[in-house]
């Protein structure tokens, strides 16, 4: 018996024990901490949709991802289809998806992200709207595309990806993407007069170390967003490149776009196109002519930013803010509605719009609006000021 069994039944103990332990790690999946989610399950035609939220937030989260995928598909024709059904996670705050992301390799610095061996997208949802968005668009392009190309440049996977994260709502239905990316544009614009943008050459052959790990990924990023952004609005190598990608073969960039230097020169020269277009000169002169309290000046500068790009967030903040100051509030009310409905989350935004339907006598929505900025802004003195005032009105 003891050749057959040369363990002690402390050791069998033990064993049945480890055991109970590892099914219940399996079934019930912790962040490496310690701690138990409890997850809603959905379906949707594309997605299997894990969520922490309640049942309203699910249901937008379900509804946001399915429109984000058939965005991706109409941009995208691919020989065939998902064979099964893409995997999302959704943590109610920043902290633990942080904690699930760097437990299983990835920053802690991050809010979302899709973690490649696992094949699935993980994003908090304690973010602005925008942000929310944005992220999902992102991260959910890198797993839509790696089902179809595993192993793509990464610049290409990043560049798109951040063209994509750029959407706009332009109806309940529609995005608007390929605005300009102010802040690439500002990044850009600085290293170039610097003399430290990096040559696009060395953008487009780049590994996971120097893209991601040299201290200049943010400039990496920006340079592959402009790649793609100009190849998209200008030429159809994008779905050249996506073919080839697909044969399974590398790509020659000398075939593609020539002279690394003539395309570093063009892109240059694409580089101040999208900043006239973008309106970011306008702004900046606007900025400049605001901080002297030339509202006049401003109100024109911003204005012509708009006429230019109607999606820039912070002229039309700013023209919002002079509507207001000359009190005229249903146009000031109009700027800041823009703002809100594409996702901006700014308490200014709701403050001021509350403080404009209280003036247009529409006192429910101006008490809603106050309330929004409080929730995101509560120990801001004027909002709480304001929304004590309007409480008071309320019971009178």
């Amino acid at each position: 018996m003891e050749f057959l069994f040369p363990f002690s039944k402390r050791y069998f103990h033990h064993f049945f024990y480890l055991a109970a332990v590892s099914l219940v790690f399996i079934l019930f999946p912790s962040n490496g901490f310690g701690q138990r989610y409890t997850w809603r399950k959905y379906e949707t035609p594309h997605y299997v949709v894990l969520s922490e939220l309640g049942e309203n937030e699910s249901r937008y989260v379900c509804s946001m991802i399915e429109r984000i995928y058939k965005e991706y598909s109409k941009k995208f024709t691919f020989p065939r289809k998902p064979s099964g059904k893409f995997l999302l996670k959704v943590f109610s705050t920043n902290k633990e998806v942080k904690q699930y992301i760097q437990y299983r390799g990835g920053s802690s610095k991050w809010l979302g992200a899709y973690l490649r061996k696992r094949r699935e997208l993980v994003v908090s949802f304690e973010q602005s709207r925008i942000g929310f968005r944005s992220l999902l668009f992102h991260e959910g392009f890198h797993q839509f595309l790696e089902y179809y190309l595993p192993n793509p440049p990464i610049w290409f996977n990043e560049g798109l990806a951040e063209y994509f994260g750029t959407a706009i709502p332009i109806s309940r239905e529609k995005f608007k993407f390929g605005v300009p990316i102010l802040s690439h544009l500002r990044r850009l614009k600085g290293a170039l007069s610097k003399g430290n943008s990096p040559f696009i050459g060395k953008v487009v052959t780049a590994g996971p170390q120097i893209f991601y790990h040299s201290g200049n990924e943010k400039l990496y990023y920006a340079k592959s967003w402009l790649l793609v952004h100009y190849l998209l609005k200008n030429t159809h190598l994008v779905n050249k490149i996506i073919q080839i990608l697909l044969k399974k073969k590398g790509l020659n960039y000398y075939r593609l776009f020539g002279h690394a230097k003539n395309l570093e020169n063009l892109l240059q020269n694409y580089l101040f196109e999208l900043l006239d277009k973008s309106g970011e000169n306008l702004y900046q002169e606007g900025q400049k002519a605001f901080q002297q309290r030339k509202w006049d000046q401003a109100m024109r500068l911003f204005t012509k930013a708009l006429s230019k790009n109607s999606y820039h967030p912070y002229a039309r903040h700013y023209r919002g803010l002079i509507h207001f100051q000359k009190k005229n509030y249903k146009a000031s009310h109009y700027d800041f509605s823009k703002l809100i409905f594409w996702g901006y989350d700014w308490p200014p935004l709701f403050y001021y719009r509350a403080l404009c339907n209280y003036h247009l006598g529409n006192s429910r929505e101006a008490l809603l609006d106050i309330k929004i900025a409080y929730s995101l802004d509560p120990k801001n003195p004027r909002i709480q000021k304001t929304l004590d005032f309007f409480l008071k009105k309320g019971k009178k």
